[in-house]
């Protein structure tokens, strides 16, 4: 178990009210609420199904989510129904769990609107790693017709805060709004 300082308990503090984690591997959901306790979390509900915990989901109102990329035809379900819903929760942040650890995995937990993602085996230590750059770094919100979730561009890069002040400045200089629009 790693030992936290206060200041970074602090700072979980509020991630860590509620914490749902949906994961079918029972063995490993308690491997996980054992570490998020250690860490400060208060109220940890642990479902071994998509549909009960798309129901905790709604019923508790977590502020952190952490879900299996299950092995089913959608692996993302969870997240999906979260972010597409009227939850309370939907801008909730989101952990995903996987063994399977691919470019392409990443890509469409990022496409699902999962905050972050986490590959099996994890040690305690990568968790806090995570949590702790959560609560650091938050990301803004997007809803557009074909995503809903946080802003997919990597969170530490700046290149949100690159676009948008090369957007102002070439406002200043009158650009026409064509042009503006190939600059986003």
């Amino acid at each position: 178990m790693h030992a936290i300082d206060p200041t970074a308990r602090a700072r979980l503090q509020p991630l860590l009210q509620r914490v749902l984690i949906y994961d079918p591997n029972l063995h490993a959901a308690s491997l996980l609420e054992g570490a998020l306790r250690g860490f400060g979390a208060r109220e940890v509900r642990i479902e071994v199904h998509t549909d009960m915990a798309r129901s905790a989901a709604e019923m508790i109102d977590p502020t952190l989510v952490f879900t299996e990329a299950a092995a089913d035809a959608d692996p993302f379900v969870l997240v999906n129904a979260i972010r597409r819903s009227t939850m309370g929760c939907r801008q909730t942040p989101i952990f995903v769990l996987t063994t399977l650890a691919t470019g392409s995995a990443l890509g469409l937990a990022q496409d699902a609107g999962a905050h972050e993602f986490l590959r099996k085996p994890f040690t305690h230590r990568d968790v806090l790693r995570r949590l702790d750059h959560l609560a650091r770094h938050p990301r803004a919100w997007v809803e557009k017709p074909g995503y809903v979730g946080p802003e997919r561009r990597l969170f530490n890069s700046g290149a949100a805060r690159r676009r948008l002040s090369d957007r102002q400045a070439l406002i200043e200089q009158g650009v026409s709004a064509s042009r503006l629009y190939l600059a986003r």
